[in-house]
C-alpha cells in the first residue's frame, strides 16, 4: 500500500466516522423534539377538561364564598380584593365578557395578522 492510498483511506474513514457521530446526536435530538411535541400535543388535548374543572371551581368558590368569613379572612390576608355581590346577581356565575368566545366553541380562531397577497 502505497502512502498515499493511506492518507486518503485514513481521511475517509475519518469523514465517514465524523458523518456517523453526527447521524448519532441528531437522532437523539430528533428523538428528543418527539417527545416534546408528544408532551405538548397531550398537555393541549387535556385542555378542555381542565378548562372546565377550573370554571366549576370558581363558579363554586364565587357562590359559596361571600357565606364563608374565614374564607374572605383569609383573602384579604392574601392581598385579594373582596367584592360584595350585587342583589341582581345572586346564586349565578360570573358573566363571560362578550369577547370571549364561547366554552363549546369548535370554531378556529381567526389568525391575528391575515396573511396578505
Amino acid at each position: 500500500m502505497r502512502a498515499l492510498q493511506f492518507w486518503i483511506l485514513l481521511l475517509g474513514s475519518l469523514f465517514v466516522s465524523g458523518l456517523l457521530i453526527k447521524q448519532i446526536f441528531l437522532e437523539r435530538t430528533l428523538d428528543q423534539t418527539r417527545r416534546d411535541v408528544v408532551d405538548c400535543q397531550e398537555t393541549a388535548s387535556s385542555g378542555q377538561s381542565w378548562q372546565r374543572a377550573w370554571q366549576q371551581l370558581a363558579a363554586d368558590i364565587y357562590q359559596v364564598g361571600p357565606q364563608d368569613p374565614a374564607f374572605i379572612e383569609a383573602l384579604k390576608k392574601e392581598s385579594i380584593a373582596v367584592h360584595e355581590k350585587s342583589s341582581e346577581g345572586t346564586n349565578s356565575a360570573p358573566v363571560t365578557p362578550p369577547s370571549a368566545p364561547p366554552v363549546s366553541s369548535k370554531t378556529p380562531v381567526a389568525p391575528l395578522h391575515p396573511a396578505t397577497p
